[in-house]
């Protein structure tokens, strides 16, 4: 697996929340198990150049006492005392302007990773749909062939080009052909099967705010 700072390149997602879950969060939040892996974030200027985007980072509802001015800082998992196994939840709180440009943009996040023993790893995206599409990165294997096996947006198969260093999730298709069971608002869960050591990198998690 790549890597950065010797920390793994990407996060697997168990779930994405965002602030429509509650009325005072405004930022990302990310659930799975802790891998013995560090976050690496990269942390835009805020509003106006001012400050910078993330103001706080919880990890299981507890500040963490992470450098976070700066543009990129890491997010310590490994001195918190978790275990290796452990389910964690991850919150980057932020600015209020950052979205949906600029935004924290997640450059390590293997850290949390889903995969049960003997399967392909798994990215689970849960997230509200506002008329936008989704972009991932999508790894080429050492055989030459693409990381991602197949793309599920509500338990609905996708009919996706993945021979493609990046891949498009044609969320606005899917609204636009049934408009009662994606309306602008209503939640998405995706589901990215993929190749495990070769994990797809979320480009624009705001789209699904």
């Amino acid at each position: 697996m790549k890597n950065i700072l010797n920390y793994s390149l990407l996060f697997c997602l168990v779930g994405l929340f965002t602030q429509a879950q509650t009325k005072s969060f405004n930022g990302l939040g990310f659930e799975g198990v802790y891998r013995g892996k560090n976050i690496v974030i990269k942390n835009p200027y805020g509003k106006g150049g001012v400050g910078f985007c993330i103001t706080e980072v919880k990890v299981n509802g507890k500040t963490t006492k992470d450098e976070i001015n700066a543009t990129m800082f890491q997010v310590k998992l490994d001195e918190l005392g978790l275990k290796l196994g452990e389910k964690i939840r991850v919150e980057f709180i932020f600015q209020d302007g950052c979205t949906p440009s600029p935004e924290p943009m997640i450059v390590s996040l293997g850290a949390i990773h889903k995969q049960e023993a003997g399967k392909d790893a798994e990215m689970i995206i849960v997230g509200k749909f506002f008329w936008s599409n989704l972009f991932l990165t999508n790894p080429k294997m050492a055989d030459g062939n693409y990381s991602i096996k197949q793309i599920k947006v509500n338990d609905e198969v996708l009919p996706l080009n993945l021979k493609s260093d990046v891949v498009e999730v044609t969320l606005t298709k899917m609204g636009l052909r049934d408009t009662k069971k994606l309306m602008d608002g209503a939640e998405v869960i995706i589901n990215v099967i993929y190749n495990d050591g070769y994990d797809p990198l979320l480009l624009n998690p705001e789209a699904v705010k």
